[in-house]
């Protein structure tokens, strides 16, 4: 297995403690249910890291090395870390006047470091960057390593304002070190991680949401087909467009259905196996209208496009081997089920509308379950829906301005 470093943005979920200055334990009685199932070392040992299939995959590869799923998690380095270390951009205050962080580049690497005054005394507390968290197209967030353990840094990076900002959930002017990062958030920014008891993590692990996340462990595949390069049908690994539009979800629910509660240990599941067999299901107390952040796959179920269709699923938008984010190439997927002339909008306005059934049929929302906090304001991020909809409103404000269409 190839070694590499993975992390979670999932931590903006974590229930954690709040100690200054000093590491904190993680007491029984705050484990989550499933902690006990942790152990994992013998799983995926078949996995081989996504360079092992750019021989073969050559244009696939250069793609797919661009998106923001093989991006959610690197190495702390000059080229990962999108906030800056300048003089003058490299603090953020808070509202408490005695507290404050300053980002610094060392000889031995990057180091967020928390300044509070006790009357005539400064006291610090300093921990480095060693992994990064998020692509950097919205914002990242990062970890620290402590004895085989992750921990969140306070300071994040938010792409929107380019600036330092407290990470999500840490309240300004506090200093706090100590957030613990769970292994199920791991699972969501990592191909794999070995775990262990305690939320100890061991050597073996595999940056990012690679290759193998949905394709399977590759190390049989790589060996046989380096040996026969001439053969065209693929062993040994999944190809998902094979599987039932449920199991195809499955591997995006993964991730992308809000939390879930393991039913076995995390990093065991498999694609084109159904979720249902390694985590319980939300139960009826969940939200009516799920969040936009994280809960993407729910959304698309309440759509009318998803109920009417038999074949809708996740990658009939998506291509997740390219990085997508032209909403206006995006919305020439719509037109593979519906004809431009039934849109009153294109009635209208013209062809321009062929253009916006994106914006005008999945709106951007705010969170409601992401807060950010700074002494400045308190915001919380605006992501786009997937329950495509109409949307009266969002529409007049997308159409406003736009020329009528000649009669």
């Amino acid at each position: 297995m190839k070694l590499g470093v993975a992390a979670a943005l999932g931590a903006l979920v974590l229930s954690s403690l709040y100690i200054i200055f000093k590491t904190g334990s993680f007491p029984p009685s705050l484990l989550p249910r499933w902690a006990g199932l942790l152990a994992n070392s013998d799983a995926n040992s078949n996995f081989i890291g996504p360079q092992s299939c750019q021989p073969c995959h050559e244009e696939i590869y250069r793609s797919f090395i661009q998106t923001a799923h093989f991006r959610t998690s690197q190495v702390a380095s000059h080229d990962t870390i999108k906030g800056s270390f300048a003089e003058g951009r490299n603090v953020l205050k808070t509202r408490n006047p005695s507290v404050y962080f300053k980002m610094e580049q060392r000889d031995d690497g990057f180091y967020q470091i928390g300044y509070q005054r006790f009357d005539e005394e400064i006291r610090t507390r300093s921990e480095r960057f060693d992994l990064v968290t998020g692509s950097g197209r919205r914002g990242q967030t990062y970890l620290y390593w402590s004895r085989n353990r992750l921990f969140q840094l306070p300071v994040s990076y938010l792409a929107e304002r380019d600036r330092w900002i407290n990470s999500p959930g840490f309240t300004d002017g506090e200093i706090r070190f100590d957030r613990l990062i769970e292994p199920r958030c791991l699972e969501c920014h990592a191909t794999f991680f070995s775990v262990q008891e305690g939320f100890e993590y061991g050597n073996d692990y595999l940056l990012g949401v690679a290759c193998e996340k949905c394709h399977g462990a590759g190390s049989k595949h790589v060996e046989l087909h380096s040996a026969r390069r001439a053969a065209k049908s693929g062993a040994f690994i999944l190809n998902p467009r094979s599987l039932s539009r449920e199991k195809k979800i499955a591997g995006c629910a993964l991730c992308h259905s809000g939390p879930l509660t393991p039913k076995r240990p995390v990093f065991s599941y498999q694609p084109g196996q159904p979720l249902e067999d390694y985590f319980f299901q939300s139960g009826p107390g969940a939200s009516a209208e799920p969040d936009v952040h994280g809960n993407q796959v729910a959304l698309l179920r309440s759509s009318r496009c998803f109920v009417a269709s038999a074949k809708m699923s996740c990658s009939t938008c998506h291509d997740v081997h390219k990085e997508q984010r032209n909403t206006a190439l995006l919305a020439q997927k719509c037109m593979q089920c519906h004809q431009p002339r039934d849109c009153g909008t294109v009635r209208r306005v013209g062809e321009r509308a062929r253009e916006l059934c994106v914006d005008c049929h999945m709106p951007k929302r705010t969170s409601q379950a992401v807060r950010i906090s700074s002494a400045a304001e308190s915001a919380a991020p605006s992501l786009r829906t997937h329950a495509i909809r109409i949307y009266p409103d969002d529409a007049k404000t997308v159409l406003k301005g736009l020329p009528l269409a000649p009669e």
